[in-house]
């Protein structure tokens, strides 16, 4: 039957309306694309090999607005890879290039951060690489894994060349990454993953950064999270197979499955190649052989490892693989840690039938030493059963080998303590019963149980306890701590809410740890010095404020004074009106140093800026003993921090331009109650002079 007019026009009217409306319906967007090279790109710095690969504008800040190029900085990356590298290739126009010739220093710098996609925007599972000249040599560092800040990785093998121009206004910058080198990713086998990008340019003192991807994460000390573009890789069909390999874990209980995944990306199917492996570890090493065969273009494969003696510990594996000819060609070398349950169950019923004994019963050393070898067992179970895939494995050992020494201490019928002269974390039990608590000490080399010694509690307004207090440790026993007060105890509390510094909430957790570390080590307890950083120094001002009698001393480094205005907690300087007399030293950044802004704290009255010297000033007219040092100013180890700086860069410890200074103020602080039991080094006679 033929149309009406009518029913032609009504036709073409609801065609014409299912298009529009189609054509306004959000299309789906395809994901950004590197494409695996069909040429080996050496790295050189003169981008020959990258010719026709897509640029990427690095222009986002990091509250996400779009920083147009200008002569003042402009950015542009360009990615790609093959089976064993990641590429990168930068231009940066910038017209003060800041790459300094001192040796400890940082100027301008590229972060390199490979993310795991995440459905919430952000993830921890990411590592960050840093690159720069530092006299005129390409210098290149992890940064950040997973949160941890600069944990040992290898670096070696990452190619890097950064080439400034003539004009010196502009570089370009080529990286080749190993893709052993990123533990968690292979193209290959997971075609997705996130790319970030960030230039950090210094110029007078001051840092701008432009992103790929805006991540605010970036602006913290220690980022534990991380966010970056997704990007689809895409292989090409090679003129020979190319494999690349993948454990399922990096940690397993011994009932979980195992297994290698392998990919290859053939132009041709083989049959009669051959799969080896080997294992090794404490227990010996096996070797297991299979078959292999693929087609052509891209082959996932699974080969479960089979493990004939099973025990906790660590697993080193080599995987190779050998053509139908005899020759080996691809071979890989991956490590995991096994955990046997059986095991943990029979240490802690061991333990169990420890606190029946004598030892426990009369010796006090001996039963508050036993909490620091539960909390391992308790951090290896709860490791295995709750940590991501893919993490790295140095707690897990460390924690693992730290409790069967303890164990073997314990068994002999000696408290569970760790050999002197190093960072450690011992643990209590809140309330004596309750849950188990950790805190990190540093007890001296030479310690003598019948010589009471001073001890310094620090606050980290930042990094864990453990790190902190490492930093501290160096600084006070290394090589600027010549002029050191005496010997000391240094402990850092580690409480569940860090933001507890501020309120008070980890008050009671800070004076357990003091409390539990003297039932375990002599403690001269009238030489208590409290130290804080950062809202660290608020929540060691606060403490000592309240508690007048314990306290010798406070130290307050690149301190906060005020809290944020919601908190809704005291003001320190009524706090110190009730408090008797206080022995204070504040040391700072400098207040007044050109193109820097000083270390205010908060707004004051009227909307006027408060820093060090208007508390200190506070402070002196309450009665107190009240001593400023301004720090000279000084980069934070990766370039990516502020520019002002306390003692150690970025409000650290132990800087040689202060240390003398607050050596001197503990010295005088202590007085009578500083003790060397072992005297340092006598100094060279040129040292001595300039005294």
């Amino acid at each position: 039957m033929t149309k009406t007019p009518l029913k032609m026009f009504t036709a073409a009217l609801f065609a014409l309306m299912a298009t529009t409306n189609l054509a306004l319906l959000p299309q789906p967007t395809e994901k950004p694309r590197i494409f695996q090279t069909d040429r080996k790109i050496v790295v050189d710095g003169k981008l020959d090999d990258w010719t026709g690969i897509q640029e990427w504008p690095v222009n986002k800040a990091i509250d996400g607005t779009k920083i147009e190029p200008s002569a003042d900085l402009s950015v542009m990356a360009r990615f790609a890879f093959d089976a064993g590298y990641f590429y990168a290739a930068v231009e940066v126009k910038d017209d003060i290039l800041n790459f300094p010739e001192q040796g400890g220093l940082f100027g301008d710098m590229l972060f390199l951060v490979f993310v795991e996609p995440s459905t919430q925007t952000e993830t921890a599972n990411f590592m960050t690489f840093g690159f720069t000249l530092r006299k005129n040599e390409p210098v290149k560092v992890l940064v950040n894994r997973g949160g941890e800040p600069f944990p040992q990785g290898f670096t070696k093998d990452i190619q890097l060349m950064i080439v400034p121009g003539t004009d010196k206004k502009s570089f370009v910058s080529e990286v080749a990454v190993p893709w052993t080198y990123i533990p968690f990713f292979r193209p290959f086998l997971q075609p997705e993953w996130g790319i970030n990008l960030e230039y950090t340019d210094a110029d007078a003192g001051k840092r701008k950064s432009v992103q790929l991807v805006a991540d605010p994460n970036s602006e913290r000390d220690v980022p534990k999270r991380s966010r970056g573009m997704v990007f689809e890789f895409v292989p090409r069909l090679p003129e020979a197979p190319e494999f690349q390999s993948l454990l399922n874990a990096s940690h397993f209980y011994l009932e979980s499955e195992r297994k290698i995944r392998l990919a290859v990306q053939s132009p041709s199917a083989q049959k009669g190649w051959q799969l080896t492996t080997v294992l090794s570890s404490v227990q010996g090493t096996q070797i297991s052989k299979q078959d292999l065969a693929f087609d052509k273009g891209m082959n996932v494969m699974d080969f479960p490892i089979e493990i004939e003696i099973p025990a906790t510990g660590h697993y080193d594996i080599s995987l190779g693989i050998i053509d139908d000819k005899g020759v080996l060609k691809f071979t890989e070398d991956k490590q995991f840690f096994l955990v046997e349950k059986t095991e943990l169950d029979a240490r802690a019923a061991k333990l169990n039938e420890i606190k029946k004994g004598e030892a426990f019963q009369k010796d006090e050393v001996f039963r508050e030493s036993l909490p620091t070898l539960e909390i391992r067992l308790k951090w290896i179970q709860e490791f295995v059963a709750d940590a991501p895939p893919f993490v790295p494995l140095d707690r897990l050992e460390q924690w693992n080998e730290e409790m069967n020494g303890l164990f073997r201490s314990v068994e002999d019928g000696k408290p569970a303590l760790f050999p002197n002269g190093q960072v450690v974390q011992l643990a209590y039990r809140a309330g004596g019963d309750g849950p188990l608590k950790p805190y990190s000490v540093f007890i001296p080399e030479w310690y003598d149980p019948k010589t009471p010694l001073p001890l310094l509690v620090t606050l980290s307004g930042g990094p864990d306890g453990e790190q902190a207090l490492g930093g501290l440790a160096a600084a006070y026993y290394g090589p600027v701590g010549k002029k050191r007060a005496g010997d000391l105890i240094l402990l850092a509390p580690e409480p569940e809410n860090p933001s507890g510094w501020y309120d008070g909430e980890a008050s009671q957790e800070i004076m357990d740890c003091i409390n539990h570390l003297k039932k375990l080590y002599k403690v001269n307890e009238k030489s208590i010095v409290l130290d804080g950083s950062g809202r660290g120094a608020y929540g060691a001002l606060r403490l000592a404020f309240l508690n007048p009698d314990i306290f010798r001393g406070i130290m307050s480094r690149m301190g906060i004074f005020t809290p944020p205005a919601d908190a809704g907690i005291e003001n320190l300087l009524d706090l110190a009106a009730r408090a008797r007399s206080q022995n204070i030293l504040i040391v700072q950044g400098q207040l007044d140093q050109p193109g820097v802004q000083g270390q205010i704290s908060s707004m004051g009255e009227a909307g006027r800026p408060e820093d060090a010297r208007d508390f200190a000033a506070k402070l002196k007219e309450l009665g107190m003993n009240v001593r400023l040092i301004e720090a000279k100013a000084g980069g934070d180890r990766s370039g990516r921090g502020r520019p002002e700086a306390g003692p150690g860069g970025r409000g650290g410890f132990g800087a040689s331009n202060s240390w003398a200074d607050i050596a001197g103020w503990l010295k005088d602080l202590l007085g009578d109650s500083a003790v060397f039991t072992k005297p340092p080094k006598r100094q060279p006679d040129k040292e001595r002079e300039k005294k």
